[in-house]
């Protein structure tokens, strides 16, 4: 006993070393970590949970001395791994009781070391735990709680934040999730929340971070897959009709999981989807819902959404041509409905999202003129730029080029005089389609990408191309449009008269 109590005051003292992280490439050179993996495995429990407090304090990066600082935390973290402490730390939550307050805090403890890892080094860290137990575990914490049990543990939503994070970190942990029925579990847990709101604090960063874990697995395609195989469309589908709390978080699956996705694409439209996506879609223009980020954020994911659904319904790639036209038909004749008051919206959002990005690309101009190296690197230029409203503007556009394309001569006439009342040419809308088409990249998948390619082609012809002249204020006539000039009556309303 004697000897216990001292070996725990040892491992104990390594807290100090948190506080110094001067010395974190110092203890990743020693036998430390190999010592601290061997105590995880320590008979007794007390031994095993002083070893993971010590490696969560010596992890944390979020302390104003932790493992977040410098070279010396990214080294120490991949000691831990080569020591095999990381996959230690996995061997031993299977054996602690969570129903023990004692064994839930060593669990806490162990979930914060991996997660905390996962920060400071992902690749070390996610080499580690992208096999082995640990995703099915985490998985298995997801699940709804069953009947009259807690709403939520401390475990559970260490664990969503920790599979979260993994599967941010790492295609190859996100991967592992999917083949692991990551999906069907992950909506699981979401599905919790259909008919009830998260209860407090705690509960409300659970259900963010299994929407954050379910968008990880929807960036790869069978996680998309697997989205419409489970049934993930028609949940994300109930929440927005229901109007839960996580109908924000359901967009942004929605987004995902139809991203060059026909079977998401069809499946939405097929399950009803219209109504409440379009309803969102117009919701930010009426009074009283959310605040200016959140109504930011459901503009971009609903335009989002628009945008894969009618690049999905692609008739000449589809199995059957008939079905998906006849949904193509369907999300399109929602431009012409109520005197076509969506393509008012659909104008106003366009120019919102391009104001936004021709403004950070001034900023950054600025900066770079300044001399600032970050501005000034293309790359980084670029994608702040599509964060600030250029990849919405783009989506926007397709969405204008799609309607336009197939939309009828009335939906044509409200896009040109919507236009002119922002002061925007029809031009824009084409030149955004253009500079998508060249940023087409195969990424694996040749087909795709020259289906792509021709589609965006062809909306380019279609709203004038090389083809085409400018006329006046930048709109673009062709054989066979609908006028739109100072004679006609939407030429008039396009300038106020």
């Amino acid at each position: 006993m004697a000897s216990e109590l001292a070996l725990d005051g040892a491992v104990r003292s390594l807290q100090a070393v948190a506080a110094a992280p001067e010395l974190y490439a110092a203890l990743a050179s020693s036998p430390a970590p190999a010592l601290l993996a061997a105590l995880l495995a320590h008979d007794n429990a007390d031994i095993a949970a002083a070893a993971l407090e010590v490696l969560r304090e010596l992890t944390d990066g979020d302390e104003d001395a932790g493992a977040g600082d410098g070279d010396g935390g990214a080294a120490l973290v991949a000691s831990l791994a080569a020591a095999g402490a990381l996959d230690a730390v996995v061997a031993r939550l299977p054996g602690l009781d969570e129903s023990v307050p004692e064994e839930a805090a060593a669990a806490a403890d162990a979930l914060a070391v991996l997660q905390n890892a996962v920060e400071v080094d992902p690749a070390a860290a996610a080499s580690s735990l992208s096999t082995g137990p640990l995703l099915p575990w985490l998985l298995s914490r997801c699940a709804p709680p069953k009947k009259g049990a807690p709403p939520l543990t401390s475990v559970a939503g260490a664990a969503s934040e920790t599979l979260a994070a993994l599967a941010q970190a790492s295609p190859a942990a996100a991967a592992a999730a999917v083949a692991a029925d990551g999906v069907d579990a992950l909506l699981r847990g979401i599905g919790a929340y259909r008919s009830r709101d998260a209860a407090d604090g705690d509960e409300k960063e659970h259900v963010a971070n299994l929407f954050d874990a379910l968008a990880a697995l929807l960036l790869l395609p069978a996680g998309r897959a697997s989205f419409v195989d489970a049934e993930g469309v028609e949940l994300m589908l109930l929440l927005l009709k229901r109007r839960r709390a996580a109908a924000a978080g359901a967009l942004r699956a929605l987004d995902y999981g139809t991203t060059r996705s026909p079977a998401a694409a069809s499946r939405l439209v097929a399950a009803g989807g219209l109504a409440p996506l379009f309803a969102a879609f117009m919701a930010s223009s009426r009074a009283g819902r959310r605040s200016r980020r959140d109504d930011a954020e459901a503009d971009e994911r609903c335009v989002s959404i628009l945008a894969n659904v009618l690049d999905g319904l692609d008739p000449s790639t589809a199995d059957d041509p008939t079905a998906v036209t006849a949904a193509r038909g369907r999300v399109l004749a929602k431009f012409a409905e109520a005197d076509c008051e969506k393509c008012d919206r659909l104008l106003e959002l366009f120019a919102r999202f391009d104001d936004r990005a021709a403004a950070a690309a001034a900023s950054l101009a600025a900066a770079a003129a300044a001399g600032d190296e970050a501005a000034a690197d293309p790359g980084l230029a670029a994608a702040e730029v599509a964060d600030a409203g250029g990849a919405a503007a783009d989506a926007a556009a397709l969405v204008a080029g799609h309607a336009w394309a197939s939309g009828g001569d009335a939906v044509r006439r409200r896009l040109l005089a919507g236009l002119h009342a922002r002061v925007v040419p029809l031009a824009s809308v084409r030149d955004r389609l253009a500079a998508r088409r060249a940023a087409v990249e195969d990424g694996g998948d040749a087909a795709g990408a020259a289906a792509d390619r021709r589609r965006l082609g062809a909306l380019i012809a279609c709203l004038g191309g090389e083809e085409a002249t400018e006329e006046k204020e930048g709109t673009v006539k062709r054989e066979g449009d609908p006028p739109v000039d100072g004679d006609t009556p939407a030429g008039k309303r396009a300038r106020g008269e």
